[in-house]
């Protein structure tokens, strides 16, 4: 996943401190889920720019601290001049993603510990909300940004990434390690 390459495409729809902060969550929430990293990322975090969006796309400007759970249950479905499937589908992906976030990890019964699959359903839906936002944007080809989804939903968890015929280690460490 190239950062810039997804920045620079949501900035042409969204401002470019909205487009810099949901790529930066998005990449964090990616990263996360292919390393098994458990609570470094904040999807709430992710929610509450996505909300951040909806609002500059309604109005031209955002809250800097918004009232997620109202945004999202009483207002963004009456706020016509966003697309319906933003709107709809996504705030209601984010709704969830958001409920998923804070009403979990609290206290489990039983044996199998939900952090993997609540992570990946996370990351499942933070990949939706920015395809979609790729979709809706006027600044960038179709093609352009069907390229971009097909990174988004490129398979999390492999050390090594091709994009482009480029190969990609995904590892800090030193020459010595990666080698």
């Amino acid at each position: 996943m190239r950062e810039d390459e997804l920045r620079n495409a949501l900035s042409g729809y969204l401002s470019s401190e909205l487009a810099d902060a949901i790529t930066k969550e998005y990449v964090a929430t990616r990263n996360d889920l292919r390393t098994s990293t458990f609570g470094r990322t904040s999807p709430g975090k992710f929610v509450e720019i996505f909300v951040q969006c909806m609002q500059y796309l309604s109005t031209g400007s955002y809250e800097t601290a918004p009232s997620v759970d109202n945004y999202l249950n009483s207002q963004l479905e009456h706020q016509t001049s966003i697309p319906s499937d933003l709107r709809l589908a996504a705030g209601r992906i984010a709704r969830g993603m958001y409920t998923l976030r804070n009403k979990r990890n609290i206290a489990h019964i039983g044996s199998v510990d939900p952090n993997s699959y609540d992570l990946s359903q996370l990351h499942s839906g933070a990949a939706w909300i920015v395809s979609e936002l790729l979709r809706q944007s006027t600044s960038i080809s179709m093609e352009t940004a069907g390229k971009l989804v097909e990174q988004l939903y490129r398979p999390v968890g492999d050390l090594i990434e091709e994009i482009d015929g480029e190969l990609i280690l995904h590892f800090q460490g030193s020459q010595k390690q990666k080698i």
